[in-house]
């Protein structure tokens, strides 16, 4: 079991990860990181299975339909994905890479292995375990802050 201080070493780490995400190469203009997932995981579910649906994006991301519906809306204006009906039941919509979304996610995959080329001593058990570090933390969230009249001032 860990203390608070611990907490706070971990969120600290958490705030160094993201100050490092802040240092990854650009987007494509207009493009935000939650975009940025949807290509990736389009490129990933079309290579697992040959296409890839909206419904499939939406589960692989833990996010609504509305709001992944939205997301592949706009990344298709943006010409970076196409809808299209599946022949086979007309009730489903699947997505597909356009050129330009493929070179933004096979670019981001060089990127990538390069970095990982020069990463030294981190195992993938390692990320394993910083991987699910972070999801029990964020399981363990507290919904709401605590009420500060129930502690007393011990600084």
């Amino acid at each position: 079991m860990i203390d608070g201080k611990q907490v706070e070493r971990l969120l600290d780490g958490c705030f160094y990860a993201k100050k490092l995400t802040e240092t990854l190469p650009p987007l494509p203009q207009g493009v935000q990181q939650r975009q940025n997932f949807v290509l990736q995981e389009v490129y990933r579910i079309t290579n697992r299975q040959g296409f890839c649906r909206v419904s499939d994006i939406a589960h692989a991301l833990n996010t609504s339909m509305p709001s992944i519906t939205r997301m592949v809306g706009d990344l298709e204006r943006r010409g970076f994905l196409r809808k299209k009906t599946d022949p086979r039941d007309k009730r489903v919509v699947l997505v597909e890479l356009m050129a330009p979304g493929l070179l933004y996610v096979r670019r981001s995959h060089a990127f990538h292995q390069e970095w990982a080329e020069n990463i030294d001593g981190i195992t993938e058990q390692d990320v394993e375990t910083v991987i699910r570090a972070l999801q029990k933390l964020r399981q363990a969230m507290p919904e709401k802050l605590p009420d500060l009249d129930d502690y007393e001032q011990n600084d």
